[in-house]
């Protein structure tokens, strides 16, 4: 009798050490992503840089201004100005870059609190941010 309960507590721990295992190893495969760039202080990184090949790329384009958000975690709702624009990682356009007052970003994910920025977009020009949502 002793054997067969040696024997279940053994099956039992061995089941329990093939899981734990599994799921480090999901855990490790995912820290294993490239990890984003640094962010300042209030949780986004600066856009990147265009890198400019002669005077003519400086200027101001025409056309929409293109952004892309891009949130850990992601999922979250994006909104600009209050207009729904779809949940991260996500691409769009602003045709009314040329505006005086730079627009309103709102981020929205429930457990993490909410995300509220003023951020200047140029016409023609890609900007991407990257966004760090805090738990609630």
């Amino acid at each position: 009798m002793k054997k067969i309960g040696l024997l279940i507590v053994l099956g039992v721990n061995f089941i329990i050490l093939i899981v734990t295992g599994y799921l480090l190893y999901n855990y490790l495969a995912e820290e294993k992503s490239p990890a984003p760039p640094p962010v300042s202080s209030d949780n986004i990184s600066p856009p990147f840089k265009e890198k400019a090949k002669n005077k003519e790329d400086l200027k101001p384009k025409e056309g929409p201004a293109e952004v892309k958000i891009v949130s850990i975690p992601a999922d979250a709702k994006v909104f600009v100005n209050g207009y729904y624009k779809g949940k991260t990682p996500v691409k769009f356009k602003i045709v009314s870059a040329s505006g005086v007052e730079k627009p309103r970003f709102t981020l929205i994910k429930a457990g993490y609190k909410k995300w509220n920025r003023k951020l200047e977009i140029i016409s023609g020009r890609t900007k991407e941010y990257r966004v760090i949502l805090e738990k609630d």
